[in-house]
């Protein structure tokens, strides 16, 4: 399927502009979307450098905070935008849906990726691991289900990781290479007379399943399985925790939030949000900023970021101050050392932000937002598809400082 881009000459006003976390409450989706500006700004031709910084042997933290809707798996970029999954070479530019039948149309029922959850999607072993909304999946069915899809096959089928009644959705599972799949389940206690919640397992091979009993508090959040060892974050510290016994070891004494790995460190955030590195398998760590860092991407050479911070870019009809956040980002070397700027949104570009971004080679990929003056809003133009529009993501190639957009739409 050949991508191409129609470069749109308009001029008009555009106000200075910055980045929201996330959109706010009162984002309206049927707002008219204006003649995507920001074309005018990128290159319309594909090309692709080398490099060798690489982000495949590393693992980016808890999935719902680290990043949302992309992924990057054996050198492809996985993407969910609107209403289907898209996989993006990014050596040529090729895009192509990750749906195999030739008679889908990826807009109904018929689509293993119609109407799901992507915001916290996974990748393992080849296959997409994703929650699916029942109202339109299963109807007359409550919740949610969980789901995989072979992607070398081409079949989806469910996920028969059994639950109470009362957890509607599995979220944030941990899928480990033998075939665990590690999720939370919470039961009633008639003696309690409350819901006590549990770590389970169950395994994709077998079909066994097993309770692990988890504190009360359910403050225990499990990372991922490394080297045999399965780690956890909760309030308090990070440490390993037993699978079979639901023990925790504790070995990092402190907050740790987000933590991402490689195969030397854990990095995490403390509760101001500054970065911190840990030895895997230590109780030493190391602050890397003193900043807050309101997210970071992990590579084989750098850690991405970008820092936290209030930037009012404009005003809701209500007269409240609507914050675009930091529209830099920066990178540094692993232990903290020789921070650089690396893509910063200015002039024309000022009302333009990136979402959770994602990092190859010398190119960050990510959705994106603008605030539009007029309107009083910010345009996630990336999901204009329910306007008629066209759903883009952005690419930054760091080296020659010039932005391209993928077309998902055509």
């Amino acid at each position: 399927m050949k991508k191409y881009f129609l470069l749109i000459f308009v001029v008009f006003a555009l106000s200075s502009c910055t980045h929201p976390d996330s959109l706010p409450d009162d984002y309206n989706s049927s707002i008219t979307i204006e003649p995507a500006f920001y074309l005018q700004y990128a290159t319309q031709e594909f090309s692709y450098h080398t490099s060798d910084d690489d982000s495949k042997t590393v693992s980016q933290g808890q999935k719902y905070d680290a990043f949302s809707h992309l992924m990057i798996y054996n050198g492809y970029l996985y993407a969910y935008p609107y209403t289907t999954m898209y996989r993006i070479n990014p050596e040529n530019g090729n895009i192509t849906t990750v749906c195999t039948d030739p008679l889908c149309t990826h807009s109904n029922i018929e689509c293993p990726f119609f109407d799901v959850d992507f915001s916290s999607f996974q990748i393992v072993d080849n296959a997409v691991y994703f929650v699916g909304n029942n109202t339109t999946r299963n109807p007359g069915k409550a919740g949610f289900t969980y789901y995989l899809y072979d992607i070398a096959a081409g079949t989806s089928e469910t996920v028969n990781a059994p639950h109470s009644e009362d957890t509607l959705r599995i979220n944030n599972p941990v899928i480990t290479d033998d075939g665990w799949f590690y999720y939370y389940d919470c039961l009633y206690d008639d003696d309690k007379k409350d819901y006590q919640y549990f770590i389970r397992k169950y395994s994709l091979k077998t079909g066994e399943d097993k309770i692990v009993l988890e504190p009360d508090d359910f403050s225990t959040t499990l990372i991922d399985e490394i080297d045999g060892e399965l780690y956890y974050l909760d309030g308090i510290g990070l440490g390993t925790f037993d699978p079979e016994t639901g023990e925790k070891t504790q070995l990092y004494d402190g907050f740790a939030g987000n933590a991402g790995y490689d195969d030397e460190y854990f990095y995490f955030r403390d509760r101001d949000n500054c970065l911190y590195r840990l030895p895997i398998g230590s109780a030493e760590a190391e602050r890397l900023t003193d900043f807050g860092v309101e997210q970071y991407y992990i590579t084989d050479k750098y850690l991405y970021y970008k820092k936290q911070e209030t930037n009012i870019i404009g005003y809701y009809e209500d007269g409240t101050p609507a914050d675009i956040g930091s529209q830099q980002i920066w990178r540094m070397n692993k232990d903290g050392t020789s921070p650089e700027l690396v893509w910063e949104f200015t002039g024309a570009l000022s009302c333009m932000n990136v979402d959770n971004f994602a990092v190859l080679g010398d190119y960050i990929y990510s959705k994106f937002y603008y605030w539009d003056d007029a309107q009083k809003h910010y345009i996630e133009s990336q999901n204009a598809g329910d306007n008629g529009g066209n759903i883009y993501l952005m690419r930054v190639d760091i080296e020659n400082q010039e932005l391209y957009f993928f077309n998902l739409t055509e």
